[in-house]
């Protein structure tokens, strides 16, 4: 009995009906995912400001104008020149000036013991008698008669005393002799021009003379 025809893709075809489908099915799903990966929304275009807060780099050089403008910190100001304020120049006080005359004990004065140069003279608060000067004189340069100065420059004390040092002398007899004298006098509170005396300065000159006939009688 001959074998009747069945109806297509029937028993033996129905298995490659299946297989071809399950291909088709495997191409539509490998074809989707492909399309997602590319057209997907992490593929979109982003707005040009994101990407510019993420990755400056990634703009083109026409997306440069959409970028925030960098903020610049404003340079410091220059603090204004100082001007330098000279000290103010203090005129030193002038110098007071005073001359002593110093002769022999047995000779009688001629001139005031103290004989002052120019209007800068000191004003004594203490100075020695007449006779107490006399003993000032060298004995040695008075026995060969010999006369002679020495140059005293003294700073005035606090409590009016002389703190002398020898500038020049004839010999140091006279120079000793001129120390030694400083130390007699004392000056007042305040110099001849109002100001305060201590601090000032003091040139002191002592001159040791004595007579033309002192002189040959102890030469002879």
């Amino acid at each position: 009995m001959a074998r009747q025809p069945g109806p297509p893709y029937s028993d033996g075809g129905g298995w490659k009906n299946w297989a071809i489908g399950a291909v088709l099915a495997v191409i539509l799903v490998g074809g989707g995912y492909a399309a997602y990966r590319t057209f997907g929304p992490s593929h979109q275009e982003r707005p040009t400001s994101d990407l510019a807060a993420n990755d400056p780099s990634a703009l083109s050089p026409y997306d440069s104008d959409q970028l925030p403008a960098p903020e610049i910190a404003p340079e410091p100001e220059a603090p204004p020149p100082q001007t330098m304020k000279r000290p103010k120049v203090v005129p030193a006080p002038e110098p007071i000036e005073a001359v002593v005359g110093i002769a022999p004990e047995e000779e009688p004065p001629t001139t005031d013991e103290i004989v002052v140069a120019g209007a800068r003279r000191p004003i004594w608060a203490q100075t020695p008698s007449r006779r107490r000067l006399s003993t000032i004189y060298p004995e040695r340069e008075l026995q060969d008669g010999r006369e002679g100065e020495a140059q005293l420059t003294c700073t005035v004390l606090p409590d009016g005393a002389l703190d002398c040092t020898r500038v020049s002398e004839t010999s140091i007899g006279f120079g000793r002799a001129a120390l030694r004298l400083s130390r007699m006098y004392k000056h007042a509170p305040e110099r001849w021009d109002g100001a305060a005396a201590a601090g000032s300065t003091l040139n002191l000159r002592v001159v040791f003379r004595m007579s033309e006939d002192s002189r040959r009688r102890r030469r002879g």
